[in-house]
């Protein structure tokens, strides 16, 4: 066992094996304080997913249609929306870059990405560097844009609370449509990968959209248990990225307190979580440990799925510029590379 957790891993890694791991460790977590709204719900136990059948992805009419926006370059765009599920609105924006290589006749992955609380779009294409990755290596990158909370702060409901009437899943949806009706996107290479916030609507979507998307990428995402657990269409593959010294949200747990009180779990426990749901036989095993960078993963899961995290020692909540000599959004890529919809 990973020596870096502690007697707190080892003995979830028991509690695993008799399937109540969230019951035992869940009310390990200690109690703290984080600045940052991230929509906060109560930790419950996640149920295991039956096996299901290999998703059918949702066909694509956009494959040889003219882009509305020039490859090399990045546009904003609006899709419909309902305005009972977006705050009055009937449009909601999002950005996408076209990579300079783009052809309307041959079919590209597209990576959806997620921005923190308070942050944008815009800031988020800034921050990551997708957009000049995608030149290099191929693909759509798409930006979604948040709506305010009540103190005007765009949030993603990764709780599913339906605060202000906003119903995030319903919007990413249309966004998947839209995007498929316009580019000629591989309908089989749809990744989710987001920050904070951002990131726990990633976890969100690996729980409700699993037929939609092929691998998910959390950074520094915080995890609030959606209504109802977490029930995936299929094993998920899953690559998080966490710092042990995040203020924000804490690697070891946190009571939140925000509205009312409520838990995140341990990113340790969220993992093993996964691994359980993806029935992953293996691990967590260490492929890489570098200046203060862990590399862990689980194997053996139903339908080559895979669980990997990189434990950042000392690091707080950021996206990471570099892992393992690497840039942080290019790992994130050839993660979602190697995991296409099976």
């Amino acid at each position: 066992m990973i020596g870096g957790w502690g007697p707190f891993v080892r003995a979830c890694a028991v509690v695993v094996a008799l399937g109540a791991l969230l019951v035992a460790c869940g009310a390990a977590a200690p109690a703290a304080l984080v600045h940052d709204p991230l929509a906060p719900a109560r930790l419950a136990v996640p149920a295991l997913a039956a096996p299901a059948a290999s998703p059918t992805p949702t066909p694509v009419a956009g494959c040889g249609r003219v882009s509305p926006v020039a490859p090399g370059t990045s546009g904003d765009l609006d899709v419909a929306v309902d305005p009972a599920r977006s705050r009055g609105r009937r449009e909601r924006p999002y950005r996408v870059h076209v990579p300079t290589t783009y052809q309307s006749a041959r079919p590209l992955p597209a990576v959806l990405v997620f921005h923190g609380h308070g942050g944008t779009a815009a800031a988020m294409e800034e921050t990551t560097g997708f957009s000049r990755l995608a030149d290099r290596e191929d693909f759509l990158a798409v930006y979604l844009q948040a709506l305010p909370d009540a103190h005007g702060y765009p949030f993603w409901d990764s709780a599913e609370r339906g605060d202000f009437g906003v119903d995030d899943l319903q919007y990413v949806t249309n966004v998947l449509d839209a995007m498929q009706r316009t580019w000629c996107v591989a309908p089989r290479q749809i990744y989710a990968t987001g920050f904070s916030n951002g990131g726990g609507m990633v976890g969100l979507l690996a729980c409700r959209m699993a037929n939609r998307f092929a691998a998910f990428a959390p950074v520094s995402g915080s995890f609030p248990d959606a209504p109802g657990g977490c029930h995936p269409a299929r094993p998920a593959p899953i690559l998080d990225i966490h710092g042990t010294a995040d203020r924000i949200v804490p690697y070891d747990g946190t009571t939140h307190l925000w509205n009312d009180v409520s838990l995140l779990p341990p990113i340790p426990v969220w993992l093993w979580g996964w691994a359980s749901r993806d029935s992953c036989t293996v691990g967590p095993d260490v492929f890489m440990q570098d200046h203060g960078v862990m590399g862990e993963r689980w194997t053996g899961c139903r339908s080559d799925a895979t669980v990997v995290h990189y434990r950042i020692a000392g690091a707080g909540h950021a996206w990471p510029v570099t892992l393992d000599g690497r840039d942080g959004s290019a790992v994130i890529w050839e993660f979602f590379a190697q995991h296409p919809l099976r």
